[in-house]
């Protein structure tokens, strides 16, 4: 997935068609700018990796952006001559060529809005969802972790709300196993949510804690796990911020029982680290 510059677009509009603006009586010279920043703007739109790719445009393109060079380089070595009707013919046809092509091409290309999901940003879902969380929260978890949380974001921000429900817990399972791996020195015998709640209960950890992540389990984690149960947007934004909070309480409770100091090489990999 690359972002799109939009700018090229702008461009075209804004100096391609100026080209219509010219007559054969104009003087090279006075053509030379908007002949310049034609060029510059269509070579943006044909070849820039920001922008769509625009196959069926290229060939139509390249004539026109040929036509514009040409009349460049005869401003640069014969800058008083006029710009004369063939070259002004050449141009306005060659314009005219790509304006439909361009216009057919625009009216089918792969290019979407991302419907913004409540207060949540956009550009941090798609990017940098682990952003919600604090520096200091976020230098305690695992990269699998942080990998599943930004995975959660761009579920969120394209509309696969289940998808964010299976990420978003399969990170918080992440830092549960952590705590559990630091507070008893050895990985988890069973790999399911419940057993881990046990044994965060037999660790004496904070009763709000096992609360949170035990609704989590009951009410989201294991109906998830049957494909006739589904997730719409707004339990999906629910289900995001609810496990934030969950990661949140157990990080704290993690860090009030100085978990944090001992190792956990043992644990998932690329564990938090120490103070």
């Amino acid at each position: 997935m690359n972002a799109v510059n939009l700018w090229g677009f702008y461009a075209i509009g804004g100096h391609v068609r100026k080209l219509a603006l010219l007559n054969s009586k104009t003087p090279l010279a006075e053509c030379h700018a908007i002949l310049f920043e034609a060029e510059g703007a269509l070579n943006f739109l044909l070849y820039n990796e920001q922008m769509i790719p625009l196959e069926d445009c290229r060939v139509a393109g390249n004539d026109l952006w040929m036509h514009i060079t040409q009349q460049v380089n005869r401003a640069k070595s014969e800058p008083e001559s006029e710009l004369g009707e063939q070259a002004l013919n050449a141009l306005q046809e060659s314009l005219k060529s790509f304006d439909i092509i361009l216009r057919n091409s625009l009216g089918s290309a792969p290019a979407y809005y991302v419907v913004p999901k409540g207060i949540l940003s956009t550009a941090k879902l798609v990017n940098s969802a682990e952003e919600m969380l604090s520096q200091n929260v976020l230098k305690r978890l695992s990269q699998i972790a942080i990998s599943d949380i930004q995975a959660a974001g761009r579920c969120l921000a394209f509309n696969l709300p289940t998808s964010v429900g299976f990420h978003i817990i399969r990170a918080l399972e992440a830092v549960v196993v952590d705590y559990i791996v630091r507070s008893t020195g050895a990985r988890p015998p069973k790999r399911d949510l419940g057993a881990y709640i046990a044994t965060l209960k037999n660790e004496n950890a904070n009763d709000d804690v096992i609360f949170v992540i035990d609704q989590i389990r009951r009410l989201h984690r294991n109906p998830l796990m049957h494909p006739e149960d589904v997730l719409n947007s707004d339990e999906a934004i629910d289900l995001f911020l609810l496990c934030r909070s969950a990661i949140n309480a157990t990080i704290a409770d993690m860090e009030s029982k100085h978990l944090f100091d001992v190792s956990a090489s043992s644990a998932i990999p690329e564990a938090g680290g120490g103070n």
